[in-house]
């Protein structure tokens, strides 16, 4: 049991232990009795209270409001709104920072794929081949005195070294002789066990200049291909590479 007296403005009282009789003497102003509910069961306990009147001189009445309030947690809007938006722009940042160090990761995977294949590129065999395009030549020429018979087939010969001699990247070879001339793949791929290959000729295609394409690459698979430019330079035949090497 425990007796309090009142102060003169206000009073606040904590009851903490349970069965405890609590008396607060000379309330004149307000008095604030906290349960708390880490201590007490709530739900199930009963609390009496007793409020004894003392009166006055003139009258034995007192006035006076009894209230009972249970606190509840209450949301602030301001702080939740500020939390949720804070917690979202960090969260889109985290997205971003992650999707350029994405895209980073990707470009950099991107330009060595491309080194790797510019080097599986820069690694298969090369050479220079000699091409002869045929011009197509009119059969009459008009002129201001009538018509002039075609020319003969040295002139064609020589008018053929005259175009083939004015190409700047074929100045540092001669047209070889007509009989010198044939049809020879200008690359061959053989086969792993050397029985085949794959054969690629460069063929010219008929209708001058209406026709849409010129040049054409034909490839067929054929046996082995042995030429006199391919027993001297057998070194810079190599077999097939696979895609999984490039």
């Amino acid at each position: 049991m425990g007796e309090i007296n009142a102060g003169e403005l206000n009073t606040y009282i904590t009851v903490s232990p349970q069965n405890s009789v609590l008396v607060v003497r000379d309330v004149r102003f307000r008095l604030v009795i906290t349960l708390p509910r880490d201590q007490h069961d709530l739900r199930s306990s009963r609390f009496y209270i007793i409020v004894r009147s003392r009166g006055g001189n003139a009258e034995n009445n007192t006035f006076g409001n009894l209230y009972f309030r249970q606190d509840q947690p209450h949301i602030d809007l301001f702080v939740f709104f500020s939390v949720f938006f804070s917690c979202f722009f960090l969260f889109l940042a985290i997205c971003v920072m992650l999707w350029k160090m994405k895209q980073t990761f990707d470009a950099r995977r991107s330009r060595q794929m491309r080194e790797r294949e510019m080097e599986c590129m820069a690694s298969r065999p090369f050479a220079r081949i000699l091409v002869l395009v045929e011009h197509e030549e009119q059969a009459y020429f008009s002129l201001s005195s009538g018509l002039v018979r075609p020319r003969s087939r040295l002139g064609r010969q020589q008018n053929r070294n005259q175009y083939y001699n004015n190409n700047d990247i074929n100045a540092m070879s001669m047209l070889p002789a007509p009989r010198e001339l044939g049809v020879l793949p200008i690359a061959i791929e053989p086969t792993d066990d050397g029985m085949a290959a794959v054969g690629t000729v460069l063929f010219q295609l008929p209708g001058g200049a209406t026709a849409p394409s010129h040049l054409c690459l034909g490839s067929a698979l054929t046996t082995r291909i042995i030429t006199p430019a391919m027993n001297q330079k057998s070194t810079t035949l190599r077999r097939r590479t696979s895609a999984s090497s490039c």
